[in-house]
């Protein structure tokens, strides 16, 4: 049996953490050959360049071999930098491929879902988590069991950190002011634009054979609603999931309840107000 994606997640963090020390023993062995450089230039700045003496011959010939020394340790803190970050990436990817495998399994998954478990939702900006105020009285593996009615933001379905769905009031704003200042932007090419639109114009009343021209101006145009409609959807606002009044999870266990109310299932999925999906990565038991 392979690792579970808790020892996965745990292997990627001790790979960052490596990495982040490869880096920083990187950039000393790189402020170290700096600074030998630099002590060779002090020395020709004493003794002048074109000074031949002993004294000056013996402490640049020290100089040099401080560095090489560095530089040789600079070189091997860079492959370690190198393999470092190769193996963060490597982590990455199976965690990566473990949670999709989950993704892909979870419509038929019928694990218990407990306190803590892992959720996700297509429109967070990070993963979250289940909670709750008091146990409901019923335990999976000394867990408080959570059921299809524990749907209360903040309190059951812990955010998400941001969102960026354009139905959500929060990105709309978020999205205006960006498309606000883009515009001001824009408007100080006003100018320029108005010159092509009228080159364009009159090409096309002439027929004129400078097609090239005219795709040229009309590509720059659309190049800036693209990119304005890029950054639209690239604005994060804040998350304030909301379900109906009477929500509950999906597709719960049609046989086992808890108070009258279905027990929650690793295949149970949400439907935000704002369009986000959200489904449960993990169940919240041990793995």
């Amino acid at each position: 049996m392979g690792k579970s994606l808790k020892e996965l997640e745990s292997s990627l963090n001790t790979a960052s953490e490596d990495y982040s020390k490869a880096y920083d023993t990187y950039r000393d062995a790189q402020r170290k050959h700096d600074a030998a450089k630099q002590a060779r230039d002090e020395i020709f700045n004493k003794y002048g360049v074109g000074n031949p003496s002993a004294q000056c011959m013996a402490e640049v010939a020290l100089a040099d071999q401080a560095i090489e020394k560095a530089k040789k340790e600079q070189e091997d803190a860079e492959q370690a930098l190198e393999a470092a970050k190769v193996e963060a990436e490597k982590r990455s990817r199976s965690v990566e491929l473990r949670k999709r495998r989950m993704r892909k399994r979870a419509d038929k998954d019928t694990t218990y879902v407990v306190y803590q478990a892992r959720i996700e939702c297509t429109y967070g900006m990070r993963e979250s988590y289940l909670s709750l105020k008091s146990s409901h009285g019923v335990m999976t593996r000394e867990i408080p069991q959570m059921t299809v009615k524990d749907v209360k933001l903040n309190t059951n379905i812990i955010n998400f950190g941001g969102c960026r769905s354009m139905e959500n009031p929060s990105v709309e704003r978020a999205a205006q002011r960006a498309e606000n200042g883009a515009n001001a932007r824009i408007e100080l090419k006003k100018d320029g634009r108005d010159t092509a639109v009228a080159v364009v114009k009159a090409a096309r009343v002439a027929i004129c054979p400078g097609k090239a021209i005219i795709e040229h101006f009309m590509s720059t145009f659309k190049k800036e609603e693209d990119e304005l409609d890029s950054l639209k959807r690239e604005c994060i606002g804040e998350c304030t999931a909301c379900f109906p009044a009477n929500a509950a999870w999906e597709k719960g266990h049609e046989k086992v309840t808890i108070n009258g109310e279905q027990v929650l299932l690793r295949r149970c999925t949400m439907r935000c107000n704002h369009g986000g999906r959200i489904t449960i990565l993990l169940s919240g038991q041990p793995e």
